[in-house]
């Protein structure tokens, strides 16, 4: 998003971090109690991370939403190819 759309590098990763949290809740759920313990959560699972940070973007009057942030359909396949060639460089 930052190299496509001009986007601050910190609110891209605001606005993807929910996501790509949900994304590895499965297999990863010890990780995710310990993460909603430290930010001392009542609930103890990756969701309740998960919907706190979108809490969170709303309270600090963040887009919680790719297109709220100015990414349209036409951008989708480019910020993939674009995120898949980081991935492919960082291995």
């Amino acid at each position: 998003m930052s190299s496509l759309l001009d986007t601050h590098h910190g609110l891209a990763n605001a606005v993807n971090l929910p996501y790509g949290m949900r994304y590895n809740i499965g297999g990863s759920e010890k990780k995710f109690r310990q993460i909603a313990r430290m930010m001392e959560l009542s609930v103890e699972n990756g969701e309740a991370v998960v919907e706190r940070l979108f809490a969170l973007n709303g309270e600090l009057g963040l887009p919680t939403r790719l297109r709220d942030a100015g990414v349209r359909q036409e951008h989708i396949e480019t910020l993939a190819d674009l995120a898949f060639c980081r991935l492919l460089s960082s291995e």
